[in-house]
Protein backbone atom coordinates (compact mmCIF):
# COMPACT_ATOMS: atom_id res chain seq x y z
CA UNK A 1 0.00 0.00 0.00
CA UNK A 2 1.16 3.55 -0.61
CA UNK A 3 0.50 6.55 0.91
CA UNK A 4 -0.58 9.94 -0.67
CA UNK A 5 -2.18 13.44 -0.15
CA UNK A 6 -5.08 15.84 -1.84
CA UNK A 7 -4.42 19.13 -1.50
CA UNK A 8 -7.83 19.75 -3.75
CA UNK A 9 -8.22 23.43 -5.37
CA UNK A 10 -8.30 26.40 -4.49
CA UNK A 11 -10.97 29.32 -2.58
CA UNK A 12 -10.61 32.95 -3.62
CA UNK A 13 -6.73 32.82 -3.58
CA UNK A 14 -4.68 30.10 -4.49
CA UNK A 15 -2.26 28.50 -2.05
CA UNK A 16 -0.20 25.82 -2.55
CA UNK A 17 0.67 24.28 0.56
CA UNK A 18 4.36 23.41 -0.68
CA UNK A 19 6.16 22.97 2.93
CA UNK A 20 3.29 19.92 2.94
CA UNK A 21 4.17 18.50 -0.12
CA UNK A 22 7.88 18.42 0.54
CA UNK A 23 7.49 17.26 3.99
CA UNK A 24 5.01 14.46 2.74
CA UNK A 25 8.05 13.66 -0.01
CA UNK A 26 10.54 13.34 2.80
CA UNK A 27 8.54 11.13 4.56
CA UNK A 28 8.08 8.46 1.61
CA UNK A 29 4.76 8.93 0.50
CA UNK A 30 3.79 7.86 -2.93
CA UNK A 31 2.21 10.46 -4.53
CA UNK A 32 0.21 13.89 -4.22
CA UNK A 33 -2.78 14.67 -5.91
CA UNK A 34 -4.94 18.05 -6.81
CA UNK A 35 -8.44 18.83 -8.41
CA UNK A 36 -10.49 21.17 -10.20
CA UNK A 37 -14.00 22.99 -10.02
CA UNK A 38 -14.34 26.13 -11.50
CA UNK A 39 -11.43 28.30 -10.19
CA UNK A 40 -8.02 27.08 -10.35
CA UNK A 41 -7.49 23.84 -12.26
CA UNK A 42 -5.64 21.05 -11.74
CA UNK A 43 -2.52 20.76 -13.90
CA UNK A 44 -0.67 24.24 -13.75
CA UNK A 45 -0.24 23.40 -9.57
CA UNK A 46 1.39 19.87 -10.77
CA UNK A 47 3.77 21.46 -12.94
CA UNK A 48 5.15 23.89 -10.15
CA UNK A 49 5.02 21.14 -8.01
CA UNK A 50 7.14 19.09 -10.45
CA UNK A 51 9.79 21.53 -10.47
CA UNK A 52 10.01 21.48 -5.82
CA UNK A 53 10.21 17.91 -5.79
CA UNK A 54 12.22 14.92 -7.21
CA UNK A 55 10.15 11.14 -6.30
CA UNK A 56 6.51 11.89 -5.23
CA UNK A 57 4.24 11.40 -8.49
CA UNK A 58 1.91 14.12 -9.91
CA UNK A 59 -1.62 12.95 -9.85
CA UNK A 60 -5.24 14.71 -11.03
CA UNK A 61 -7.90 14.19 -8.67
CA UNK A 62 -9.74 14.56 -10.84
CA UNK A 63 -9.35 16.65 -14.30
CA UNK A 64 -13.12 17.31 -15.52
CA UNK A 65 -13.44 15.17 -18.99
CA UNK A 66 -16.07 17.42 -20.45
CA UNK A 67 -13.14 20.35 -20.09
CA UNK A 68 -10.97 18.83 -22.21
CA UNK A 69 -11.01 17.06 -25.52
CA UNK A 70 -9.41 13.78 -25.13
CA UNK A 71 -6.64 15.36 -27.71
CA UNK A 72 -5.80 18.21 -24.94
CA UNK A 73 -6.18 15.69 -21.84
CA UNK A 74 -2.67 13.78 -23.80
CA UNK A 75 -0.71 16.59 -24.62
CA UNK A 76 -1.41 18.08 -21.22
CA UNK A 77 -0.38 15.11 -19.47
CA UNK A 78 2.10 14.28 -21.48
CA UNK A 79 3.66 17.35 -21.13
CA UNK A 80 3.68 16.98 -17.51
CA UNK A 81 5.10 13.55 -17.65
CA UNK A 82 7.95 14.32 -19.80
CA UNK A 83 8.69 17.37 -17.69
CA UNK A 84 8.80 15.50 -14.30
CA UNK A 85 10.31 12.59 -15.49
CA UNK A 86 7.47 9.97 -15.69
CA UNK A 87 5.72 10.82 -12.77
CA UNK A 88 2.11 11.79 -13.90
CA UNK A 89 -1.17 9.99 -12.45
CA UNK A 90 -4.04 10.95 -15.12
CA UNK A 91 -7.08 10.84 -12.72
CA UNK A 92 -10.62 11.89 -14.55
CA UNK A 93 -14.11 11.98 -14.04
CA UNK A 94 -17.24 13.39 -15.45
CA UNK A 95 -18.09 16.48 -12.78
CA UNK A 96 -22.07 17.30 -13.38
CA UNK A 97 -24.24 19.18 -15.30
CA UNK A 98 -23.81 22.33 -13.25
CA UNK A 99 -20.66 22.57 -14.23
CA UNK A 100 -20.23 21.06 -17.59
CA UNK A 101 -23.48 22.76 -19.02
CA UNK A 102 -23.22 26.38 -16.86
CA UNK A 103 -19.66 26.62 -16.68
CA UNK A 104 -17.67 24.98 -19.53
CA UNK A 105 -20.82 25.76 -21.72
CA UNK A 106 -20.76 21.96 -23.09
CA UNK A 107 -23.87 19.92 -23.02
CA UNK A 108 -23.39 16.83 -20.20
CA UNK A 109 -24.19 14.81 -22.58
CA UNK A 110 -24.09 10.73 -22.20
CA UNK A 111 -21.90 9.84 -19.67
CA UNK A 112 -21.74 6.00 -20.13
CA UNK A 113 -20.34 6.69 -23.60
CA UNK A 114 -17.71 9.48 -22.98
CA UNK A 115 -16.38 8.10 -20.68
CA UNK A 116 -15.27 5.08 -22.31
CA UNK A 117 -14.66 7.26 -25.43
CA UNK A 118 -12.23 9.61 -23.95
CA UNK A 119 -9.94 6.74 -22.45
CA UNK A 120 -10.12 4.65 -25.43
CA UNK A 121 -8.98 7.87 -27.41
CA UNK A 122 -6.27 8.38 -24.19
CA UNK A 123 -5.11 5.16 -25.41
CA UNK A 124 -4.84 5.75 -29.02
CA UNK A 125 -2.98 8.75 -28.32
CA UNK A 126 -0.27 7.59 -26.09
CA UNK A 127 0.19 4.39 -28.36
CA UNK A 128 1.37 6.41 -31.52
CA UNK A 129 1.12 3.15 -33.71
CA UNK A 130 -0.81 4.91 -36.31
CA UNK A 131 -2.48 9.06 -36.58
CA UNK A 132 -5.65 8.51 -34.43
CA UNK A 133 -9.09 7.83 -35.86
CA UNK A 134 -12.41 7.39 -33.94
CA UNK A 135 -16.31 7.89 -34.03
CA UNK A 136 -17.94 7.33 -31.35
CA UNK A 137 -21.09 8.84 -30.02
CA UNK A 138 -19.64 11.44 -28.62
CA UNK A 139 -16.09 11.90 -29.84
CA UNK A 140 -15.14 12.13 -33.55
CA UNK A 141 -11.59 12.06 -35.02
CA UNK A 142 -11.23 13.66 -37.21
CA UNK A 143 -14.29 15.87 -36.69
CA UNK A 144 -16.89 15.77 -39.56
CA UNK A 145 -20.06 17.30 -38.18
CA UNK A 146 -22.05 20.36 -38.24
CA UNK A 147 -19.34 22.91 -39.17
CA UNK A 148 -16.39 21.00 -40.17
CA UNK A 149 -14.22 22.35 -42.92
CA UNK A 150 -13.68 18.71 -44.33
CA UNK A 151 -10.28 19.73 -44.19
CA UNK A 152 -9.23 17.09 -40.55
CA UNK A 153 -7.03 14.33 -40.90
CA UNK A 154 -5.85 11.56 -38.46
CA UNK A 155 -2.63 12.86 -36.77
CA UNK A 156 -0.25 11.11 -34.05
CA UNK A 157 1.24 13.08 -31.10
CA UNK A 158 4.76 14.69 -32.08
CA UNK A 159 5.92 13.83 -28.67
CA UNK A 160 6.84 10.36 -27.49
CA UNK A 161 5.71 9.60 -24.54
CA UNK A 162 4.30 6.29 -22.64
CA UNK A 163 1.05 5.41 -21.58
CA UNK A 164 0.21 6.47 -18.95
CA UNK A 165 -1.75 5.19 -15.72
CA UNK A 166 -5.65 6.14 -15.79
CA UNK A 167 -7.74 6.27 -12.87
CA UNK A 168 -11.61 6.93 -13.12
CA UNK A 169 -13.67 8.76 -10.82
CA UNK A 170 -17.05 6.90 -11.36
CA UNK A 171 -20.31 5.97 -9.07
CA UNK A 172 -22.65 4.59 -10.93
CA UNK A 173 -22.79 0.83 -11.78
CA UNK A 174 -21.76 1.17 -15.95
CA UNK A 175 -19.43 3.41 -14.92
CA UNK A 176 -17.61 1.74 -12.18
CA UNK A 177 -17.67 -1.34 -14.98
CA UNK A 178 -16.12 0.43 -17.34
CA UNK A 179 -13.75 1.93 -14.97
CA UNK A 180 -12.48 -2.09 -14.20
CA UNK A 181 -12.69 -2.67 -17.73
CA UNK A 182 -10.31 0.13 -19.03
CA UNK A 183 -8.56 2.22 -16.33
CA UNK A 184 -5.52 1.28 -14.02
CA UNK A 185 -7.54 2.10 -11.19
CA UNK A 186 -10.49 3.78 -9.46
CA UNK A 187 -11.37 6.98 -7.28
CA UNK A 188 -14.47 5.91 -5.81
CA UNK A 189 -15.75 9.30 -3.75
CA UNK A 190 -18.11 8.29 -0.65
CA UNK A 191 -16.46 4.77 -0.87
CA UNK A 192 -15.90 2.49 2.73
CA UNK A 193 -14.00 -0.75 2.82
CA UNK A 194 -17.14 -1.98 5.26
CA UNK A 195 -19.28 -1.85 1.83
CA UNK A 196 -16.64 -3.09 -0.65
CA UNK A 197 -19.26 -5.72 -1.21
CA UNK A 198 -22.03 -3.22 -2.95
CA UNK A 199 -19.01 -2.80 -5.56
CA UNK A 200 -17.23 -5.65 -5.85
CA UNK A 201 -20.00 -7.38 -8.58
CA UNK A 202 -19.65 -4.07 -10.75
CA UNK A 203 -15.96 -4.35 -10.33
CA UNK A 204 -15.51 -7.93 -11.26
CA UNK A 205 -17.94 -7.59 -14.20
CA UNK A 206 -15.41 -5.15 -15.48
CA UNK A 207 -12.20 -7.20 -14.73
CA UNK A 208 -14.35 -9.81 -16.56
CA UNK A 209 -14.58 -7.98 -20.01
CA UNK A 210 -10.87 -7.22 -19.68
CA UNK A 211 -8.30 -8.20 -22.31
CA UNK A 212 -6.46 -10.06 -19.50
CA UNK A 213 -7.34 -11.03 -16.27
CA UNK A 214 -6.82 -8.89 -13.30
CA UNK A 215 -8.16 -8.39 -8.93
CA UNK A 216 -8.96 -5.48 -7.07
CA UNK A 217 -6.98 -4.74 -4.52
CA UNK A 218 -6.64 -0.79 -2.32
CA UNK A 219 -3.22 0.38 -3.75
CA UNK A 220 -3.01 3.92 -2.80
CA UNK A 221 -4.85 6.08 0.07
CA UNK A 222 -5.42 9.39 -0.28
CA UNK A 223 -5.66 11.34 2.62
CA UNK A 224 -6.94 15.15 2.77
CA UNK A 225 -4.71 16.02 5.76
CA UNK A 226 -1.79 14.42 7.20
CA UNK A 227 -3.70 12.80 9.78
CA UNK A 228 -1.99 9.18 9.86
CA UNK A 229 -1.11 8.92 13.36
CA UNK A 230 -4.41 9.09 14.64
CA UNK A 231 -7.04 6.47 14.10
CA UNK A 232 -9.67 9.04 13.26
CA UNK A 233 -7.34 10.25 10.23
CA UNK A 234 -6.85 6.58 9.39
CA UNK A 235 -10.33 5.92 9.25
CA UNK A 236 -11.01 9.21 6.78
CA UNK A 237 -8.49 8.60 4.38
CA UNK A 238 -9.53 4.89 3.90
CA UNK A 239 -12.90 6.26 3.33
CA UNK A 240 -11.65 8.07 -0.20
CA UNK A 241 -9.01 5.30 -0.82
CA UNK A 242 -7.93 4.28 -4.67
CA UNK A 243 -8.77 0.58 -5.35
CA UNK A 244 -6.13 -0.21 -8.07
CA UNK A 245 -6.15 -3.39 -10.24
CA UNK A 246 -3.08 -6.02 -10.23
CA UNK A 247 -2.36 -8.05 -13.71
CA UNK A 248 -2.49 -11.50 -12.67
CA UNK A 249 -1.48 -13.60 -15.84
CA UNK A 250 2.26 -14.57 -17.01
CA UNK A 251 1.76 -15.69 -20.42
CA UNK A 252 0.35 -12.21 -21.63
CA UNK A 253 2.01 -10.36 -24.72
CA UNK A 254 2.26 -7.12 -23.22
CA UNK A 255 3.96 -5.76 -26.27
CA UNK A 256 1.07 -6.68 -28.37
CA UNK A 257 -0.98 -4.67 -25.62
CA UNK A 258 0.67 -1.90 -24.73
CA UNK A 259 -2.29 0.37 -24.08
CA UNK A 260 -2.23 -1.57 -20.54
CA UNK A 261 0.05 -1.12 -18.09
CA UNK A 262 0.79 -3.15 -15.59
CA UNK A 263 2.72 -2.30 -12.28
CA UNK A 264 4.62 -4.31 -9.49
CA UNK A 265 3.64 -3.74 -5.83
CA UNK A 266 6.18 -2.06 -4.46
CA UNK A 267 7.12 -1.80 -0.59
CA UNK A 268 6.92 1.19 1.66
CA UNK A 269 9.53 4.17 2.20
CA UNK A 270 11.38 3.02 5.58
CA UNK A 271 10.18 6.11 6.67
CA UNK A 272 6.72 5.35 7.15
CA UNK A 273 6.43 4.26 10.91
CA UNK A 274 4.90 0.71 11.62
CA UNK A 275 2.46 1.85 13.72
CA UNK A 276 1.35 4.02 10.94
CA UNK A 277 0.59 0.71 9.33
CA UNK A 278 -1.15 -0.78 12.04
CA UNK A 279 -3.17 2.23 12.18
CA UNK A 280 -4.60 2.19 8.44
CA UNK A 281 -4.66 -1.74 8.96
CA UNK A 282 -7.06 -1.94 11.92
CA UNK A 283 -9.43 0.48 9.49
CA UNK A 284 -9.83 -1.94 6.74
CA UNK A 285 -12.44 -4.25 6.15
CA UNK A 286 -11.39 -8.02 5.60
CA UNK A 287 -13.06 -8.24 2.39
CA UNK A 288 -10.31 -5.85 1.09
CA UNK A 289 -7.98 -6.21 3.72
CA UNK A 290 -3.78 -6.16 2.35
CA UNK A 291 -0.79 -7.40 3.56
CA UNK A 292 1.13 -4.31 4.22
CA UNK A 293 4.56 -6.33 5.10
Amino acid sequence: MKLGINIGYSGASLHIPIELVLRAEAMGYDSVWTAEAYGSDAVTPLAYLAAKTTRIKLGTAILQIPARTPAMCAMTMSTLDALSGGRALVGLGLSGPQVVEGWHGVPYGQPAARTREYVEILRKIWARDQPVSYHGQEYQLPYTGPGATGLGKPLKSILHGRQLPVYLATMGPVNIRTTAELADGWLPIWFSPKRMNLFRPHLEDGFARALFPFVASIERVLAPLPLLDARKGAHQIVRIAVVKRWTVPHDVDLKAHQHRQSFGQEPLVETLSRSRLEVVRANLDDSVRLSLG
